[in-house]
């Protein structure tokens, strides 16, 4: 059964990965996919926001890499970044993003997951930041950032985010 709403490990470890601060923001549906081409992806389903994702897929990523793609499509509805309609009808009046500004809501949706992971567990964003530069300097698409930069990007929050509580 594809769509359907579950509980799977990865939605359990999502969960526990939720931190006080986090309670402020709203719940985000997850949603089982098996049609979905990728891990995980923010979409805009008939009852609202959420992240969708293929456990197929997601199987298949170490489980540091697998909550951090959760985190940060989460992080894309929290941030209110426009998300493409989960039944893949496109609107025809809907501007196109450029791709700087995408490419800009994919480091922001990097440093928001971020942020969840080094208040609960520091040490995985060390991973994360290692994957990512291995990935090298080729954008997978116009639109998304490459590996190396996501890399740079996401070193930068950690930084900033331990100046934030040093001070």
């Amino acid at each position: 059964m594809s769509n359907r709403r579950m509980l799977l490990p990865i939605v359990v470890l999502v969960a526990a990965a939720r931190v006080a601060g986090a309670a402020e923001q709203a719940r985000v549906d997850v949603v089982e996919d098996l049609n979905l081409p990728s891990a995980a992806r923010a979409l805009l389903d008939s009852g609202g926001p959420a992240v969708h994702y293929n456990p197929l897929l997601i199987a298949r990523l170490p489980s540091w890499l697998a909550l951090f793609a959760m985190l940060h499509e989460e992080a894309h509805v929290h941030l209110g970044h426009p998300l493409q309609r989960a039944d893949g009808v496109v609107d025809a009046g809907a501007p196109v993003a450029d791709p700087v500004v995408r490419r800009g809501q994919e480091f922001a949706a990097d440093c928001a997951a971020a942020s969840r992971l080094e208040e609960q567990a520091p040490g995985v964003l060390a991973f994360i930041i290692a994957y990512f530069r291995g990935l090298g300097d080729e954008r997978p698409s116009e639109a998304l950032p490459a590996g190396t930069e996501r890399a740079r990007s996401l070193a930068g929050c950690v930084k900033s985010s331990i100046r934030r509580i040093a001070h």
